[in-house]
């Protein structure tokens, strides 16, 4: 996650309740640069 090139990052579904989602979160949720989206079931 070191690249400063734009990309487009997939993870696992659960609404951060765990696995990779919640460690992507945390490496970019406070730069207001990064968008995260939420898609409903």
């Amino acid at each position: 996650m070191d690249s400063k090139e734009p990309c487009v990052i997939l993870s696992t579904s659960g609404m951060l309740t765990g696995g990779n989602s919640v460690e992507y979160f945390k490496m970019l949720c406070e730069d207001e640069k990064n968008s995260i989206i939420f898609v409903g079931y």
